[in-house]
């Protein structure tokens, strides 16, 4: 179910692998839609990267038109050659509908092993790109 934009994907290696489009000027994003998931939501990627970056994830809610700028959560993706688990909180008010995952700040995206989004009572969805998890 998700979409990239501004870049390419595959599968390698037991993980998801992007590549941001040759001279594109806008970052590569990873789109989630139609979702139903009861906020609060917590956002667990499985990652490996090679040098240290920072992302973002932004959301639109239910009843929300557009992305607010107030729904804008940033995360930290720490360097290592083996696999690490990065946890954001996101702090949903109502449903989670629609999710972005910018991976990177300086064009080099880490490896993606596993996307889990987990809402409020236990709700669960789980993206495995070829990995145990």
């Amino acid at each position: 179910g998700w979409l990239l934009r501004n870049g390419t994907a595959a599968l390698r290696d037991g993980a998801l692998v992007v590549t941001p489009d040759a001279g594109g000027k806008a970052r590569p994003f990873l789109t989630l839609n139609g979702l139903d998931l009861p906020g609060p939501v917590t956002v667990r990627l499985r990652v490996r990267a090679a040098r240290a970056g920072s992302g973002t994830l932004s959301w639109r809610s239910k009843g929300s038109a557009d992305f607010a700028p107030g729904q804008v959560a940033t995360f930290t993706i720490p360097a290592s050659a083996e696999w690490r688990d990065v946890e954001v909180a996101l702090p949903v008010e109502g449903n989670l509908l629609h999710l972005r995952l910018h991976a990177s700040d300086a064009g080099a995206w880490p490896e993606i092993q596993t996307i889990t989004l987990q809402g409020k009572n236990g709700a669960q969805r789980v993206w495995r790109f070829g990995g145990p998890g």
